[in-house]
């Protein structure tokens, strides 16, 4: 995994540590909740992440408002083919902020001829709040999870702003692990995957504490490469792989070598 993660991630909460006999270390959970929010973020930013996470949004493509709008108006199959079923990064201009008769909140961005069937973003219930500060006139952002065909323009759903999109990527990287810390199986997870995610874990909690919230440091890349390097033949992590096995259902351990 990529290390990109900020001290953002202490304010992430810390899952159970106790699991049958198996007592998970504090600090092995932290790195791994970090190694998680990085991999939360490459799925966003539609990279190829090892978990998928179908609550959030995958961005792989942007467009200003206008633009969405003449494209749609221009040839409408043409513009479904580039953006349906596809998360968006929308940006223009805020020309008004309402809700739709069924009661929900959205953006009216200024983006059509005449301001007539400007381009509508539904927003996401975690910025409805944050909504109510937006002003006509003023730029604005948003990561969007679809874009559909409205009545009369484009619309795009389940809105965030970037500050309620980064809570929501730390708020699953912190479910994910707690699921597979009480031994649940994850999206997409396969049995290689599932070791990889408990080598990660030992390896954290051989490292010096602050790693967890600067996983990214020269020095905790280079000892977190060592340590993977070595798996192999060591005791230590057999003996923590076989403690663990049954709590988190870990797929039947053969080598130190084969679960990295």
């Amino acid at each position: 995994m990529l290390l990109r993660v900020s001290a953002v991630l202490c304010a992430m909460t810390t899952p159970a540590l106790a699991q049958g006999n198996f007592t998970a270390h504090p600090n092995g959970v932290q790195f791994l909740q970090a190694m998680v929010a990085n991999d939360v973020q490459t799925y966003v930013r539609g990279g190829k992440s090892l978990l998928q996470y179908p609550t959030l949004p995958r961005i792989t493509i942007s467009a200003s408002a206008p633009q969405l709008w003449q494209d749609y108006n221009a040839n409408e199959l043409s513009a479904e083919n580039k953006y349906a079923g596809k998360g968006i990064e929308i940006s223009g201009i805020v020309y008004t902020v309402a809700r739709d008769p069924l009661g929900v909140p959205y953006v009216e961005y200024a983006s059509a001829i005449a301001m007539m069937g400007n381009v509508r973003a539904r927003l996401a219930d975690d910025t409805v709040g944050e909504a109510s500060t937006y002003k006509p006139g003023q730029n604005l952002v948003l990561d969007c999870t679809n874009v559909e065909k409205g009545f009369l323009s484009p619309e795009l759903t389940r809105c965030r702003s970037s500050s309620a999109l980064q809570t929501a990527e730390l708020q699953t990287a912190d479910d994910t692990v707690s699921k597979f810390m009480r031994g649940e199986t994850l999206q997409n997870e396969t049995p290689k995957l599932r070791k990889s995610l408990f080598v990660t874990y030992w390896i954290g909690s051989t490292l010096p504490p602050g790693c967890a919230l600067n996983p990214g440091d020269e020095d905790c890349l280079s000892k977190f490469k060592a340590t993977g390097s070595q798996l192999k033949n060591n005791r230590q992590f057999e003996a923590a792989y076989t403690a663990a096995a049954d709590a988190l259902h870990l797929p039947a351990w053969k080598s130190a070598h084969d679960a990295k």
